[in-house]
């Protein structure tokens, strides 16, 4: 029995995988592996159609196997080089750029807008006449801020490239009364007169929060938890906190 196949044989089987359309060159190849058994038994596995039928059946069923499993993983391909594409994409977001360097502005929905932008007074605050030692606060005029945010506020700030913004910025809750907002710094002891030292406070009142440059000399800043309702921020150089007078941008929660 002759198992070569003859040129128009061959012709037919390209034209029929040919016309199959949305194949790759390993489903290509299968198709030909498959097409090639139906038509002509590979020698030495099966002798003929007639008389090794199964052995036929194993072989052919074994590509449409091959091939079908090979569609799915190209399918499951696709996908997710997607879902990679889409979280690229996500990732690599356009942030706006503020137009102003230093000045952390807030970040929603696409778009920046300014937050409360005081200078705030730094004065040292007697207690008891002295005896009862001094408090050195920055305070700003004004019990709330206008402006509101959600407890997991954005912001966005521009420094000059190489600079680490958090060696710029603080972030830290106040005390707020009706007509005044401020923020506790430092105590002093009645006897700081006589070498006793100050203990800092502004530690009690910062609020922790993370950093992530999306493009050169610009950051991310998001809160590391949930702000306290009904509270007011502020965001102040602390390299500033010694003039008697410091920048300071405000926000607050409902």
């Amino acid at each position: 029995m002759n198992l070569l196949p003859d040129t128009k044989s061959i012709l037919l089987i390209f034209i029929r995988v040919y016309n199959v359309r949305g194949t790759n060159e390993v489903q290509l190849s299968l198709l030909i592996i498959k097409e090639l058994i139906f038509y002509y038994p590979i020698k030495g596995i099966c002798k003929s159609h007639d008389n090794n039928h199964d052995s036929y059946l194993t072989i052919y069923y074994i590509c449409f196997y091959l091939q079908l499993i090979s569609s799915i993983m190209i399918k499951n391909l696709i996908l997710n080089l997607s879902l990679l594409l889409f979280c690229v994409l996500m990732y690599a977001q356009d942030y706006p750029k503020p137009d102003f360097k230093n000045q952390p502005m807030l970040y929603s929905e696409g778009n920046l807008s300014s937050l409360e932008k005081q200078v705030a007074e730094n004065k040292i605050k007697i207690k008891g006449l002295g005896y009862g030692g001094s408090q050195q606060q920055i305070s700003v005029p004004g019990g709330h801020s206008p402006v509101r945010v959600s407890k997991t506020p954005t912001f966005i700030i521009w420094v000059d490239e190489g600079v680490d913004p958090e060696s710029l910025i603080v972030f830290s809750k106040m005390e707020f009364k009706k007509k005044k907002r401020s923020l506790p710094m430092a105590k002093y002891s009645a006897f700081a007169a006589y070498g006793a030292t100050g203990k800092s406070m502004s530690g009690k009142y910062h609020v922790g929060f993370d950093i992530k440059k999306v493009q050169e000399g610009v950051f991310v800043i998001t809160v590391s938890s949930e702000l306290e309702p009904k509270m007011e921020y502020v965001f102040y150089n602390a390299e500033k906190t010694n003039a008697q007078q410091i920048t300071v941008y405000l926000f607050g929660t409902d």
